[in-house]
């Protein structure tokens, strides 16, 4: 796993891994939640442990799409989310170019997810 320090200035969105696989074959990811609500959501290194664990709860395996803020910041806006914290919304597509890299998260024994050592 890359250390948090390696997160510094980046976002993370998080995508099954069968979403993933589509979006590799497409060439560009355009999740539900852009079609559905304008945007996609993405999470910090800080938070993104419990929207895993709050919003794929049932999922087997989950991908972190890493982008660099800097990359996307024409089209990126933070907002409030839950509890109370400022959550980064990118109000387009994500193009593949734009992905920096991918972390894969895995089951921890009380089967919650973290980060793949």
């Amino acid at each position: 796993m890359k250390k948090e320090s390696f997160f510094n200035g980046k976002i993370i969105h998080l995508v099954t891994m069968t979403e993933w696989e589509k979006a590799l074959n497409k060439g560009v990811y355009h999740p539900k939640s852009l079609e559905l609500e304008g945007f996609i959501h993405f999470s910090t290194y800080a938070n993104t442990l419990e929207s895993a664990n709050l919003y794929y709860a049932n999922e087997e395996e989950l991908v972190g799409l890493v982008v660099v803020l800097k990359w996307v910041k024409q089209n990126l806006v933070w907002e409030a989310g839950r509890n109370g914290e400022d959550f980064p919304h990118l109000y387009s597509g994500l193009s593949l170019e734009n992905i920096e890299t991918t972390v894969q998260l895995c089951r921890n024994s009380e089967g919650k997810f973290e980060w793949d050592e």
